[in-house]
């Protein structure tokens, strides 16, 4: 079976400019290259064309030179109309996905949606979003909650039934081997990944950490972009981390990620809005780290009940601070946290995601 892929517009494929559907779209590929009755081509953006077979022969990543995305999405029709593959899945671009479903009638088309964002009226219109939630093939969410929100705001009716599928994990051999006995730094080091934007409530994070420095020894390390908009909130935190032990890193490869997780011993996530999963999450608890995390969108379904603390009232920096203090609270407690993050994150793995889609594509290609 033929599926393409199509990955959005505006970044590279390999992610070395990061990306969170980049770095989702980049590790799925490489697992259904494990699955032999999956053919695939990938196509992504570029600023150079290019055609790279996959080692094991069948499966191609297409380079497109983007110009424009108009240009881009020009020229992933041309590509459509000219390979006739079996089926085309469409990575978080919903109005791309009705453009391509009216164009080309006959074909089975699946969208893949990462979160609730491209629904939104900046996007598409209300209809539109509707128009496509229905009739497409296949939609794919990466959290029972993206499910549900995504049910609840376009107002679709309970016979709606998007395929869940989670997304996976891939750890270097280092990270692999077993991992009983982490321990907490001192002074402890917590860290933030993600794009530095009020949303994601760095900033309550920034104030939890100072409030833990009232009485013990703790560092804060932030890892992640800010946007252009985003220029006068990052001052902010600048200028607010001056009398604590904060330091900022900016953007950090994905290639490097591995290195940051492994030297921290806690990862906050202080989400202020609906987050549809957050693989950072996972990504950190690989390496032992617990989580301590709004209690918000898909994010109880990647942490679990074991593996960190979720905080109800997210808003408020001493609810955070107070997590963290009972993660920390002596060796046996912080071990207990570390070991059940390694388990859980450990049940998230590309080779289960990539069966899962197989499943879905062998369905939507039966159909008539």
């Amino acid at each position: 079976m033929h599926v393409m892929i199509i990955a959005p517009e505006d970044l590279p494929i390999p992610p070395d400019r990061g990306g969170s559907v980049q770095i989702y779209v980049n590790h799925l590929y490489e697992a259904l290259s494990q699955c032999d009755n999956v053919r695939v081509t990938l196509v992504s953006p570029g600023s150079k064309a290019n055609r790279i077979r996959h080692p094991r022969g069948r499966h191609t990543h297409v380079i497109v030179h983007r110009s424009t995305p108009t240009e881009y999405w020009r020229r992933v029709r041309h590509m459509i109309r000219k390979r006739r593959p079996d089926i085309v899945q469409i990575e978080n671009r919903p109005s791309r996905t009705l453009e391509i479903i009216r164009r080309f009638p006959e074909q089975r088309v699946i969208l893949n949606l990462h979160s609730t964002t491209f629904l939104g009226a900046r996007h598409i219109t209300r209809q539109h979003a509707r128009n496509v939630l229905t009739h497409a093939h296949g939609i794919v969410c990466n959290s029972r909650d993206l499910s549900e929100t995504i049910r609840e705001q376009m107002g679709l009716s309970q016979h709606w039934h998007p395929y869940v599928i989670y997304p996976g994990l891939t750890l270097p051999p280092t990270v692999r081997a077993s991992h009983t006995d982490k321990r907490p730094h001192n002074p402890l080091r917590v860290l933030y990944v993600g794009r530095v934007i009020a949303q994601k409530g760095v900033h309550v994070a920034m104030d939890a950490v100072k409030l833990l420095a009232s009485d013990m020894a703790v560092s804060f390390t932030i890892v992640g972009r800010t946007p252009p908009w985003e220029k006068a909130y990052r001052k902010a935190l600048l200028k607010a981390s001056a009398d604590a032990d904060i330091r900022f890193l900016g953007f950090v490869p994905p290639t490097e990620l591995n290195d940051v997780y492994a030297e921290h011993d806690i990862l906050v996530c202080p989400s202020q809005k609906h987050e549809a999963f957050g693989l950072v999450n996972i990504e950190a608890m690989s390496h032992g780290l617990p989580v301590v995390a709004s209690q918000l969108g898909g994010i109880p379904e990647a942490i679990g009940d074991e593996a960190g603390i979720l905080v109800p009232r997210f808003h408020r920096p001493s609810a955070f601070a107070q997590a963290i203090r009972e993660i920390v609270v002596d060796g046996d407690t912080y071990r207990r946290y570390s070991q059940a993050a390694y388990a859980r994150a450990a049940q998230f793995t590309w080779a289960a995601s990539a069966n899962h889609f197989a499943a879905v594509y062998e369905q939507i290609a039966k159909r008539s």
